[in-house]
């Protein structure tokens, strides 16, 4: 699309200022992925806590791969500060249960294994409705690539401005039409995986050795866990995102039945369809909200995530839809090799055409300004990181543990002194009462 297109979109929003309101006024929520370690750094063995209750009904405390691998999701908020709130309580729940003896490991890549470790890993799981799912998991990447962690980020549009848009659509069915957008706005997300990557990407170094996804001789990266050695699916599982939503799913019932995927689980897109747990039902009674995976662990803050970060993603996010283009199956392809390369460039390095880089921040000012302005933190997080490289959290981290046995060694310091603070620190009592409400699961 050419610039005059985009500012046509945008003057579209101008003269409807009540979209522009309800592109505000969706929900948002967070998901953490988290990984219980010794105050050494290494892995802990502890079971799950029986005080969370039961992981399969709990509706914000839960495990994934393994025992000590926690999975915190915060119910759906008004705003993205809300639900930063929201992880912060939970967060602070899995920090009063590890006392001084454990703490949360603060990065995406898990730490270095010790010598039993792997056996634990294997051996050890609780949660028998999953069992099959998991010993897939094991067989086809190993145990050591299993535990790679991070956030991720949920949104949907409110019904205010489904209903709008639907109103002035072709499409007889709401449920389709609702589908239709959700999918647009999901092949945008994907066409700029590289984005995200690039400006959230701090995942450059593997401690472990043991992880047979990663070459033992790969240097410095931005991020491991969103390239070809990450959580990426096989080379033969290539869904085309350039159709429609029905051809999408035809595609991933495709690869279940040929073997290719255990489930629809197990695609690991930019962006993830929620709603109804198969996707064949998804279609029929429609997408609730999208997840964003590809955002790192951001090891600079206590939650994983920071409020300029969430900031960014969100102007990024308004950025896409509102430019409502289409993508080839071409642009789209070369999108997630672009995207592969980003990922796995030195922290230090961004080759990136200067034009795009320009038009791109034009555009995200545009934005900003028919916002008001409420995003400008974000804004001049996401100019000062295209602009210098240096500044990404990869490069960060690298000029701070420029090899493995260092950022272990940061890993380890990081996540002490957060439990440490933690308690040492009173918590009011405001908060605890809703870390409580919380346990209990309810708000």
């Amino acid at each position: 699309m050419q610039n005059v297109e985009f500012e046509k979109q945008v003057a579209l929003y101008k003269n409807h200022p009540e979209w522009r309101d309800w592109l505000l006024q969706g929900k948002f929520g967070l998901e953490l992925e988290i990984n219980r370690v010794k105050i050494n750094g290494s892995l802990s063995h502890q079971p799950y806590p029986d005080v969370f209750g039961d992981r399969q009904t709990h509706p914000f405390l839960k495990s994934d791969y393994s025992e000590g691998m926690f999975e915190l999701v915060t119910s759906a908020q008004e705003t993205m500060k809300e639900s930063r709130t929201e992880l912060g309580y939970l967060i602070n729940l899995l920090r009063d249960e590890l006392g001084d003896a454990e703490m949360l490991w603060p990065l995406s890549l898990p730490p270095r294994l010790r010598e039993n470790d792997l056996d634990w890993l294997d051996q050890t799981f609780e949660r028998f409705w999953l069992q099959e799912y998991r010993d897939h998991l094991k067989q086809r990447y190993g145990s050591a690539h299993a535990i790679i962690s991070g956030p991720h980020i949920n949104f949907s549009l409110s019904t205010d401005l489904l209903e709008a848009l639907f109103a002035l659509s072709q499409t007889e069915d709401q449920t389709e039409h609702n589908n239709q957008i959700y999918f647009k706005f999901a092949q945008g997300i994907d066409r700029y995986r590289w984005l995200f990557i690039y400006l959230f990407g701090s995942s450059p170094i593997a401690l472990d050795k043991s992880d047979w996804e990663i070459p033992n001789d790969l240097g410095p990266v931005r991020s491991l866990r969103n390239s070809i050695y990450g959580y990426v699916n096989s080379a033969d599982v290539e869904i085309d995102p350039s159709q429609n939503f029905e051809i999408y799913t035809e595609q991933i019932a495709k690869a279940i039945k040929d073997g290719r995927l255990f489930s629809n689980h197990e695609y690991y897109g930019t962006v993830r369809f929620k709603g109804a747990d198969e996707y064949q039902t998804l279609l029929e009674q429609g997408i609730n909200y999208l997840e964003l995976r590809v955002i790192d662990t951001n090891p600079f803050d206590e939650f994983g995530l920071s409020l300029i970060d969430l900031e960014a993603v969100q102007l990024i996010l308004l950025w896409i839809f509102i430019s409502d283009r289409d993508y080839s199956f071409g642009e789209s392809k070369m999108a997630r090799q672009q995207a592969n390369i980003v990922a796995l460039q030195h922290p230090d390095d961004f080759v990136m055409d200067r034009i795009i880089i320009k038009d791109l921040l034009d555009e995200l000012i545009m934005i900003n300004d028919l916002f008001d302005e409420q995003f400008t933190s974000g804004l001049e997080m996401i100019t000062e990181r295209l602009l210098d490289p240096t500044k990404t959290p990869a490069a960060k981290l690298m000029q701070l543990a420029p090899d493995a046995v260092r950022m272990q060694d940061l890993g380890t310091k990081l996540g002490l002194a957060r439990q440490r603070d933690y308690l040492e620190n009173d918590l009011p009592e405001t908060v605890r009462t809703k870390m409580r409400e919380r346990l209990r699961g309810t708000e």
